[in-house]
C-alpha cells in the first residue's frame, strides 16, 4: 500500500509543478543599444571600458557580421519587432514623422504570448502604431536622450523579472549612445575617456579634426555608460536567481551618428554588435562570421520558446548555427534598404553584400545627398558630422569616399 501511495505522489509530481520546473522554458533578456557601432573591448576597441559586454561575449557568442536592415531607428526596430524588412512591414521611415506599419502585421510580443511568455519592454519602441506592439509591461516610455536616472532601467527590470515565475522576454532599450554625446551624466560613466587619448576619429568617418575627435571621445563615454547600464541589468537578473535560466542577447539598432555611418548603407551604418549568451547551447567565447541580420531575431525567439518556423518570416533562427541544426546551409547574401527616414533627407539606397563584396545602389546618384548638408550645417542630431571645410583638407582617398 505504501508503494502505491509513493507511485501516486510521483505521478502527480511528474505532471505538475515539479515537471514544470524541470522543463521550464528559458527566459530572454534582450538588450538593445542606440546608435552603437562595434566600439567595445570585445570588438577590439582598446579606448573604451566595457567589461560587462566583454564578459557576455567571453561567455557566449560574438557575431562579426551582424547587420540591420536600415540604418535608422524606426525601420530597424520595425524589423526587430516584426522579423520583416521595412518594405514588408511598412515602417520605412521615422515614427516621429508619422511613418507606420501596415495594418495587421504580427509583432514580437504577440508571437511570444502565444508561446506562453510574459513580455516586457523598457524604453522607447518608436514604431507605429504602438498599440500593435502590445507588451504586457511597458515602462520608461520616453526616449531619454539626456540619459537621466539610468539606474531606473535596472529597477524597473527587477520589478518585471520578479513579478512572476512565468517565462519572460524582457526587451530593454537603453538610450546610449544616441546623440547628444554627453561626457558624463549624474556621475556616469565612472570611467571616462579623455580627448587626449583619442588620436583618430572612427574609421568610417576618416576626418581627423580636433572637433571630430572631441565628438568621438564623448561617443566613447556614451559606450562606457551603456556598459555600466548593462552591468546593472545583469546584477538585477542575478539577484532574482533567474540568471542561469536566462538567455541574454545584446545588439545595437544601427551604427553611430557620424557621417558615412547612421542613415547610410555603408558598413558604419548597417553593421552592428551582436552577442548571445546561452550556456546550455553556445560554447563560451564562440566567434561567428556568418552573415546575420536583425530579421533573424524573431525566428530565434520563437525557436527558443519552442515554436516552429513561421513561414511568413524571411529570417532564420540563429540556433541553427549550433546543435542539431549546425549543418544547415546559411545564407550567402544579405540585403538592406534605405530611403531617407523623412522627406527632407530623401535619398533612396539599396544594398546587397556577400562575405567579401557589397553593392550599393544610390537611386539618386549624381544628386547631392541632403544628409551631407545637414551635417555641414550642424543641424540638431547632425552636429557630429563632417563639415565641408574639414573635407577640403582631407586626403584624396577620403574625399573620393565622400563623393561616391
Amino acid at each position: 500500500m505504501r508503494n502505491k501511495h509513493l507511485l501516486s505522489i510521483a505521478a502527480l509530481l511528474s505532471g505538475s509543478a515539479c515537471a514544470g520546473l524541470l522543463a521550464q522554458k528559458p527566459n530572454i533578456l534582450f538588450i538593445v543599444a542606440e546608435d552603437a557601432s562595434l566600439d567595445f573591448g570585445c570588438y577590439g576597441n582598446s579606448l573604451v571600458s566595457t567589461p560587462n559586454i566583454d564578459k557576455l561575449a567571453s561567455q557566449g557568442a560574438r557575431f562579426n557580421n551582424a547587420y540591420t536592415t536600415y540604418s535608422v531607428c524606426s525601420p530597424s526596430r520595425g524589423s526587430i519587432l516584426t522579423g520583416l524588412y521595412p518594405h514588408q512591414n511598412g515602417q520605412i521611415g521615422l515614427a516621429t514623422h508619422k511613418y507606420r506599419m501596415f495594418p495587421g502585421v504580427k509583432t514580437l510580443p504577440v508571437y511570444m504570448r502565444e508561446l506562453g511568455y510574459r513580455t516586457g519592454c523598457l524604453g522607447k519602441i518608436h514604431v507605429n502604431p504602438e498599440g500593435e506592439i502590445s507588451f504586457d509591461y511597458w515602462k520608461i516610455r520616453s526616449f531619454n536622450f539626456q540619459k537621466r536616472n539610468l539606474p531606473n532601467y535596472a529597477v524597473r527590470a527587477g520589478e518585471f523579472i520578479n513579478e512572476s515565475d512565468q517565462p519572460f522576454l524582457l526587451m530593454v532599450n537603453l538610450p546610449d549612445s544616441h546623440s547628444p554625446f554627453q561626457r558624463q551624466v549624474e556621475g556616469m560613466p565612472s570611467t571616462l575617456v579623455e580627448v587626449e587619448q583619442v588620436k583618430e576619429s572612427l574609421a568610417s568617418v576618416g576626418i581627423n579634426s580636433d572637433r571630430i575627435r572631441e565628438h568621438t571621445t564623448n561617443y566613447y563615454n556614451c559606450i562606457n555608460r551603456l556598459d555600466e547600464c548593462v552591468g546593472m541589468l545583469l546584477d538585477v537578473l542575478k539577484k532574482s536567481r533567474k540568471y542561469d535560466n536566462t538567455i541574454i542577447i545584446f545588439i545595437s539598432d544601427h551604427g553611430a551618428q557620424f557621417s558615412r555611418m547612421k542613415q547610410t548603407n555603408y558598413e558604419g551604418g548597417l553593421r552592428i554588435p551582436a552577442i548571445i549568451k546561452w550556456a546550455s547551447l553556445i560554447p563560451a567565447g564562440d566567434v561567428r562570421n556568418e552573415l546575420v541580420s536583425v530579421i533573424d531575431l524573431l525566428p530565434t525567439f520563437i525557436d527558443i520558446a519552442g515554436g516552429g518556423k513561421a513561414s511568413e518570416l524571411p529570417g532564420e533562427s540563429l540556433l541553427n548555427l549550433w546543435g542539431k541544426g549546425a549543418s544547415v546551409k546559411w545564407r550567402r547574401y544579405l540585403f538592406a534598404g534605405g530611403m531617407g527616414c523623412y522627406p527632407e533627407v530623401h535619398y533612396p539606397c539599396r544594398s546587397v553584400r556577400d562575405q567579401r563584396y557589397k553593392l550599393i545602389l544610390n537611386v539618386n546618384h549624381g544628386k547631392e545627398n541632403p544628409c551631407m548638408m545637414l551635417y555641414d550645417n550642424g543641424a540638431r542630431h547632425y552636429y557630429t558630422g563632417t563639415k565641408l571645410d574639414e573635407l577640403k583638407n582631407a586626403p584624396k582617398i577620403v574625399k573620393d569616399s565622400y563623393n561616391t
